[in-house]
């Protein structure tokens, strides 16, 4: 193994035990201590709960009066924490969220604002998983494969609706899969990934 890439992995390693400590601590001292910021942790709750159980359950209708109520700019904080609780959190679920943004704000506007909180949140998790996975093929001294099978297999797993972003993202950076071709495959795939929300929108 690289001694190299094996400490880079063992400082990572601390550096998420570190994080996860602190977000702890930060999170009970909230809960005790602060009363003003509490009532937003409060509504954060709220909010994850709202997202959690109503994309899960598929309920369009409802998520599509929360957003029109909202309006695609004030919105646009709100979807982006839907968009991490439907990739993060309940990993396969239908595309209820394409479809209500596309419901409530016109197929364009909707398919933009779905597009773009989908790239934000797949970048954000190749990020993720390039700083904690991306040294583990190196440390091991393993070839890296560069082959358009797996950048298609990778565009596959982009396109499918009910699955989550998270999983070919990491496997991205994980086989450490450039930027460049990964921005291009992913954002090729979510055009793919949003036309069926649209079409089924634009039938209804």
């Amino acid at each position: 193994m690289n001694i190299y890439r094996r400490n880079v992995l063992i400082k990572k390693a601390y550096v998420l035990c570190g994080i996860a400590v602190l977000c702890g601590i930060a999170y009970l001292a909230v809960r005790h201590y602060m009363y003003v910021l509490d009532s937003y942790i409060y509504t954060l709750e709220f909010h994850l709960m709202f997202f959690k159980n109503n994309i899960r359950s598929a309920n369009v209708a409802l998520l599509t009066e929360y957003f029109s109520t909202l309006g695609p700019l004030t919105g646009f904080p709100n979807l982006i924490l839907a968009e991490f609780i439907s990739h993060y959190v309940l990993i396969h679920s239908a595309p209820s969220l394409a479809l209500s943004l596309m419901t409530a704000f016109g197929q364009g506007t909707g398919f933009m604002l779905c597009l773009i909180s989908s790239f934000i949140v797949g970048f954000f998790s190749y990020g993720l998983g390039w700083f904690f996975f991306g040294d583990i093929l190196p440390a091991c001294n393993v070839s890296i494969p560069r082959d358009r099978r797996m950048y298609a297999a990778l565009g596959v797993l982009f396109a499918v609706p009910y699955l989550t972003m998270v999983l070919p993202s990491v496997l991205a950076s994980f086989f450490r899969v450039r930027i460049s071709v990964y921005l291009t495959v992913m954002f090729s795939a979510l055009i793919i990934r949003s036309i069926w929300p649209a079409m089924i929108s634009f039938s209804g």
